[in-house]
């Protein structure tokens, strides 16, 4: 390669990084702001998190959390000679505590 090419080839990519940065802040500049996450979800979506009534500090409600959210646990273990069996299967009926 000369010298004008390599000139060239520096001013090519300078010129994309400009133009590119023109067009990305136009379209930036175009496009309306998002609206808030709380808005985002469903009148009736139940709270999350820490506002509810004291489920962030309680293991009950955590527990029933867990025990709504699952129905079935399946256990899968790996035999002495490398193959994977499946060795239970549990009901979720609630919790015990």
């Amino acid at each position: 390669m000369t010298r004008e090419n390599i000139l060239f080839a520096i001013i090519g990519i300078l010129l994309g990084f400009i133009v590119g940065f023109m067009f990305a802040s136009s379209m930036s500049q175009r496009m309306p702001e998002p609206q808030a996450r709380s808005q985002a979800m469903p009148a009736d979506h139940p709270p999350v998190g820490a506002q509810q009534n004291g489920a962030a500090g309680d293991p009950q409600a955590v527990r029933e959390q867990v025990a709504s959210g699952i129905n079935l646990v399946i256990q899968i273990a790996r035999l002495q000679d490398g193959t994977r069996r499946l060795t239970h299967i549990s009901e979720v009926v609630g919790t015990a505590r």
